[in-house]
This record gives C-alpha cells, sequence and structure tokens, in this order.
C-alpha cells in the first residue's frame, strides 16, 4: 500500500476514534431513549 493511502486511512480511523469518545463521553439524555450505538468499545 502506498504511503498516502496508509496516511488517508490513519487520519479516518483517528477521526473515528477522537469522535466516538467524544459521543461516549456524553451524559446519556433519557428522554431521547437509550444510546443505540455502543460508542465505547
Amino acid at each position: 500500500m502506498s504511503t498516502p493511502a496508509t496516511l488517508i486511512i490513519l487520519a479516518l480511523v483517528l477521526g473515528l476514534t477522537i469522535f466516538s469518545g467524544w459521543r461516549g463521553a456524553r451524559p446519556p439524555d433519557l428522554m431521547r431513549g437509550p444510546r443505540m450505538i455502543p460508542w465505547r468499545a
């Protein structure tokens, strides 16, 4: 795999990790119901 492709995939995975950490750290909102996606592993 070429270096640019590797760096793009790395950036996407890092962005998804940061987004999931942010969503998982938010307090639960009982008015909206249960979380349908487990944001924390």
